[in-house]
């Protein structure tokens, strides 16, 4: 049965709209019904909120049926969501800690991102390598935070999907994938080989680094590949989140050979 949200509970999902508080509480929030749909059974739902007006036009079973169900007067909702236009449900959700081990297998396709900041980029990124059948995510420290509201919506969900190992130190990542056998591919402005003719068939992490900076050059001396884009037009180089996809989906190409 649905109850009302007390003002404690109201003070502790406001500070889920940040990473601070994020940090320190191990949840995240979710917010909207497709979203929401996205999360697996096995995902550790603390409970839904929902607004007063949703809760007056939808059957609230399904949500019963998972967690405690709060309803907030649709004041207090507008302020704990991070939408212009809130759908009037929420989840609060536990995060989930993925290691290196559990992303690297035998012909593993695997991206890591070095300090992209963008939200938006890091969501692109990771919904780009969930539909290319990637194994894992690998997010170094300075990415954008995984759970933040941006990056949910940007991955579409994809988050739930595939593993993200986060808040990693690049070099310990590449280290730890070379020596497992990973082929380290970066995207880099002095490539030397464009990425139709690198070698992505095998077991091989990708490398995007920063939006502004690229790879940092002690991750770029890791690569063993240092492959750059063909730019035909005027435009310098791509975002982050396009240069991803690119050799990400090169890499499907070549392994659907």
């Amino acid at each position: 049965m649905a109850q009302i949200i007390s003002q404690k509970y109201i003070k502790k999902t406001l500070t889920l709209l940040r990473e601070k508080g994020r940090d320190k509480t191990n949840l995240f929030i979710v917010e909207g019904e497709k979203f929401i749909s996205e999360i697996p059974d096995g995902w550790p739902v603390e409970c839904f909120i929902v607004s007063a007006e949703f809760a007056g036009k939808h059957d609230l079973n399904i949500y019963e049926s998972k967690a405690r169900v709060y309803i907030a007067a649709d004041y207090q909702y507008k302020k704990l969501s991070d939408t212009v236009t809130p759908q009037g449900v929420m989840a609060v959700c536990a995060k989930r800690a993925y290691t290196l081990c559990r992303v690297t297998a035998e012909n593993s396709l695997l991206l890591l991102c070095e300090s992209v900041t963008d939200p938006g980029n890091v969501g692109a990124l990771i919904r780009t390598a969930d539909a290319a059948g990637a194994a894992g995510v690998i997010l170094t420290r300075g990415c954008a935070d995984l759970y933040s509201p941006k990056v949910i919506r940007a991955s579409a969900g994809s988050l739930f999907h595939l593993p993200c190992v986060t808040d990693m130190d690049a070099m310990t990542a590449a280290r730890f994938l070379k020596e497992r056998g990973v082929i380290l591919a970066a995207a880099h402005l002095k490539g030397d080989t464009i990425p139709y003719n690198a070698d992505l068939s095998r077991a091989c992490c990708i490398m995007i680094g920063n939006e502004a900076r690229g790879l940092s050059p002690e991750l770029s001396a890791q690569a063993d590949v240092l492959t750059k884009i063909p730019m035909i037009g005027k435009a310098e180089s791509l975002n982050a989140a396009a240069a991803g996809s690119v050799l990400l989906y090169e890499a499907v190409r070549q392994r659907l050979l």
